[in-house]
């Protein structure tokens, strides 16, 4: 296949310019297919061919390259033409945007690590759209997840609309997105743009005062064409709830850990700091004070690993509600006379100690195993997600 384009080339030089019915160059349709020896050899003919913009949409073969996510070829027209990254098309979007509309999360990242193309990150069209924008419009979950974790990112940049990519992503059609994907929403941010704001108030301050009693055959989807904004009114208050949540976990731990069950002794040593309930108690009762303040944390600051979130708030928030939990019932069996239980607390022959030692310590590492191995399963299927994207085809 090269070698027939070597020989049509050094017959007659100006076949690389020429354009088809629909303004492509052999340079388009090289970079289209990833043929990254082809665009070696036209590019060493004549480089100013990448310049040439198809009729359309104004594509240059940069443009056609980063869409079908041909990282080698793109490398290869920037270093005979670094100035072709600047190119815009029709809309006035750069390679970048052009990725996004691709789908290419490959060719999204090698922009991201490449320091020459720095400036496209948050470049905007025409319309004020920024890749984010593009990103979240279109739905681009993984490309979403990628621009995100990299603080270059702009999330906070509105288009002409004054709307950022949140306002984007919760003004979405609810008919079509059905529920909003909360992940998404988390590593969007929690700052809410004007433009939401004012299609809720527009919308409540629209609403009859008095509303007619359903008929016996209104159904689920004409009460959500009626409210196309309660899905997303629904993510911001689960959102809520759950920082309302995770910060009355952490104050009562946070309280029981200063005022332990059974007071202290003149000394300031707890009076049941030798029981083995109470050790217990103590034990689970820091645990889920720390998972807390890690819930809180990532709520509003992702912790990630190669862009992979670790762990989600929902998750962190099951451990520590577990930990209080077990605190909670250590701490009553503390306080309760031990003539009153009804196991005894003779010594382990073997051990040493109570047998509640043994077994409480054997309970606590257990416990922190399980959430261990769900934390680090949990973080290499994502990974795993990241890595099994869609591959371009060569045509």
């Amino acid at each position: 296949m090269v070698g027939v384009v070597e020989i049509l080339v050094s017959k007659n030089s100006d076949l690389i310019k020429e354009v088809d019915a629909i303004g492509w160059t052999p340079l388009h349709y090289a970079a289209f297919t990833g043929n990254v020896e082809a665009t070696q050899l036209l590019m060493e003919s004549d480089s100013s061919a990448s310049y040439i913009m198809d009729l359309s949409s104004k594509m240059s073969a940069l443009h056609v390259a980063a869409y079908a996510g041909h990282t080698e070829v793109m490398e290869e027209l920037i270093r005979y033409q670094p100035d072709t990254c600047d190119l815009l098309n029709s809309k006035g979007q750069t390679v970048l945007h052009s990725a996004i509309l691709g789908g290419q999360g490959k060719v999204v990242k090698y922009i991201l690590r490449t320091p020459k193309l720095a400036g496209l990150i948050n470049e905007a069209d025409e319309d004020g759209n920024t890749p984010l924008h593009i990103a979240v419009n279109y739905k681009k979950v993984e490309i979403i997840s990628i621009l995100t974790a990299d603080h270059r990112v702009d999330k906070d940049a509105v288009h002409k609309k004054f709307s950022k990519a949140i306002d984007i992503f919760l003004g979405q059609n609810s008919e079509e997105q059905g529920t909003i994907d909360s992940p998404v929403l988390h590593q969007l941010g929690s700052c809410v743009g004007g433009p939401f704001f004012q299609q809720k108030i527009s919308h409540d301050f629209n609403k009859p005062e008095t509303s007619e009693k359903d008929t016996p055959g209104t159904s689920a989807i004409e009460h959500k064409k009626r409210s196309p904004q309660s899905t997303s009114n629904q993510a911001l208050k689960r959102r809520d709830t759950k920082l309302v949540v995770t910060t009355l976990i952490a104050t009562v731990t946070f309280a029981a850990a200063l005022t332990p069950p059974g007071g202290f002794k003149s000394d300031g040593n707890p009076v049941l700091s030798e029981d083995t309930f109470f050790k217990a108690f103590q034990f689970f009762n820091q645990v889920t004070f720390i998972l807390a303040i890690i819930a809180i944390y990532n709520e509003s600051n992702p912790i990630r690993i190669s862009s992979i979130e670790i762990a989600t708030p929902e998750n962190l928030i099951q451990y520590s509600i577990g930990g209080m939990l077990v605190a909670f019932f250590s701490a009553t069996i503390a306080v309760t006379p031990k003539r009153l239980r009804m196991l005894t607390l003779r010594k382990n022959p073997f051990t040493g100690q109570p047998p509640f030692d043994t077994v409480l310590k054997v309970i606590g590492w257990l416990g922190l195993a399980l959430v261990s191995v769900h934390v680090i399963w949990t973080t290499y299927r994502k990974w795993r997600n990241n890595r099994s994207g869609c591959k371009p085809c060569n045509l």
